[in-house]
């Protein structure tokens, strides 16, 4: 199965309010935010003091709240853009939809977390859904064959009428001397006598009375005896053979060269698909490297402050858009569709995993080696070579960060364009402010022990935390500085986080 999650809104039976739960395949259903967590009165009545092995806990009163909500929800297909899909409605929560596949994953996740009825209605929404899908590929496969047979009989029909209103030439019977006649033997036709001329005017094909009269004589071609001689120098002297243009026996396999070159162009001419979009690469700085001091005495997870060395290497000019992101998709290297209209925007709502993915997949589709950049990289950079509190001094400017109060406005704006902001001195947008961005560090609460040249400090396997830098739209202005750190759980999502890529020269 592949890495799902997902948030869920739930109203706590306990404390009635509302909390925002997040669900994955690879943990119980947790508290998303961990300051939702930090206040809630039954995790504070029992959590023993220092231990932060609660911090992806749940509480009773709300994981009971989340199960009667999950038995409640409502499970159907529907269409949404000619694609048969899967949608759920939890009460109090929005609409999801799935495709089948992901319904099915979707359903063993419920069932994992004890939501069994419901897993059953995700198993049996993802086989309707798939029945649809496939009547509708092959109403699909019939619709050109039904098509064709359409434009044939359209230019079938249009041949017939064209042939029906062309009139045969007027026959005019004529005499000849019979000296100037070949033998009618000699060319094997029958002779036989007329007993007058007939002159026949032009009719359309079909039983007109000339033409049943014409049938009537024993003779296939009327040529006059020598006995009508006298006849003959009545009639004109000029021969005109009378037509023998016939309907053809399988107009089906003529027809087309009947019509207009422009009914056969209009019924041939589809439209050309349009060309692949260019790959959204990051646009990369090269950096020298160098030696710096990081940290900052004004907290205490950054401190205390120490030389760190750095080795040249190139990090992208702004945060990774919502027009890359929607190309990972595209290539299904990323498992969700950002939801910002705007694709010059950062995306947003990214976990740790979820930038590994992108990376991984960006790394393969250019050949070139992609990262994270590491905490110490991304430190170096947002300073830009200075020592100030900020990369243009110790108070903050409007127009300079888009941050919670930092352009006279206290109101939280969303994400900004990279454009939108002035770059620091090594021409970077958005190192500080607009969009958390995880790193490749782990998390660790001080720099006692830290590394000094410029790597990722990890510590030995998995870690559950990763360091979070830069703050965002909705941080204050403290956490905007160069030096500012945090963290989060790195299989979780939340709506201000995103990243950068970096690379090794």
């Amino acid at each position: 199965m592949p890495m799902t999650a997902e948030s869920h809104v739930v109203r706590c039976g306990q404390c009635h309010r509302e909390r925002v739960v997040a669900v994955s395949n690879l943990r119980p259903p947790c508290f998303r935010n961990i300051e939702e967590q930090a206040d809630c009165p039954e995790i504070l009545q029992h959590r023993p003091s220092g231990d932060e092995t609660l911090l992806t806990m749940m509480c009773g009163a709300l994981a009971a709240s989340f199960a009667e909500n999950l038995e409640r929800a409502e499970v159907d297909v529907v269409d949404r853009g000619g694609v048969w899909q899967v949608a759920c409605r939890i009460p109090g929560d929005r609409d999801r939809h799935y495709s089948s596949d992901q319904a099915r994953w979707q359903g063993e996740i419920w069932r994992r977390c004890g939501g069994t009825g419901l897993t059953r209605r995700f198993r049996k929404a993802a086989k309707e859904a798939d029945q649809a899908s496939r009547s509708r590929r092959r109403m699909r496969r019939l619709i050109p064959v039904l098509e064709f047979v359409v434009v044939v009989a359209a230019i079938s029909v249009a041949w017939f009428l064209l042939a029906r209103t062309t009139r045969q030439p007027t026959e005019v019977a004529m005499q000849a001397v019979a000296a100037e006649q070949p033998p009618i033997a000699a060319v094997g036709i029958a002779t036989t006598s007329a007993p007058a001329v007939r002159l026949l005017d032009a009719e359309p094909l079909g039983p007109q009375p000339a033409v049943l009269e014409a049938a009537a004589s024993p003779s296939p071609v009327a040529v006059p005896s020598p006995s009508q001689a006298p006849l003959a120098e009545q009639a004109p002297s000029t021969e005109q053979a009378p037509s023998t243009e016939q309907v053809p026996s399988n107009p089906d396999t003529k027809a087309v060269a009947s019509v207009p070159p422009a009914v056969v162009d209009a019924a041939s001419t589809a439209p050309a698909a349009p060309p692949p979009e260019p790959l959204a690469e990051p646009e990369m700085v090269s950096l020298p490297g160098g030696t710096f001091t990081m940290g900052s005495s004004l907290a205490p997870s950054e401190a205390p402050t120490h030389s760190v060395s750095i080795k040249p290497f190139a990090i992208s000019k702004a945060v990774v858009t919502v027009r890359a992101w929607s190309q990972c998709v595209a290539a299904k290297a990323c498992p969700y569709m950002a939801t910002d209209e705007n694709e010059d925007a950062p995306v947003t709502n990214v976990s740790f995993n979820d930038a590994q993915q992108f990376i991984a997949w960006l790394s393969q589709a250019t050949q070139t080696k992609f990262r994270l950049p590491t905490e110490a990289e991304w430190e170096f950079a947002a300073r830009g070579g200075t020592r100030t509190k900020y990369w243009w001094g110790d108070d903050i400017q409007p127009g300079m960060v888009n941050c919670k109060g930092c352009n006279g406005d206290q109101s939280a704006r969303q994400t900004a364009r990279a454009e939108d902001f002035k770059p620091n001195p090594f021409g970077l947008h958005d190192m500080g402010g607009n969009v958390a961005q995880w790193v490749s560090d782990c998390w660790h609460k001080n720099y006692h022990g830290a590394v000094a040249d410029g790597s990722a400090w990890v510590d030995q396997g998995y870690c559950v935390f990763h360091v979070i830098r830069s703050g965002s739209w909705r941080s204050a202005a403290n956490d905007v500085r160069p030096a500012s750190r945090d963290y989060y759980d790195g299989r979780i999502r939340y709506p201000t986080h995103g990243f950068r890529v970096a690379r090794s020269l």
